[in-house]
């Protein structure tokens, strides 16, 4: 199996743009030091960083996948 490129990797699966990560503001209640989600603003796909979730709007990554009732599955 050929491994993809991080070129690749880092493409959005519905558009074919480039992704870009998103840092939540240090006032947010998930911030974190880095990059949250993968994120393809012309067409709105939103990945979580750890939790591999697609996000809807207004959801947000919880730091490292947490969930509210626990840690990511």
């Amino acid at each position: 199996m050929v491994e993809k490129s991080y070129e690749e990797r880092m493409k959005c699966p519905q558009c074919s743009r480039q992704l870009v990560g998103i840092e939540y503001a240090y006032n947010h209640p998930d911030h974190y030091d880095g990059v949250s989600e993968w994120a393809c603003p012309p067409c709105g796909y939103r990945l979580g960083r750890w939790s591999g979730i697609l996000l809807g709007e207004g959801e947000t990554e919880k730091p490292y996948g947490r969930r509210i009732n626990g840690p990511a599955d």
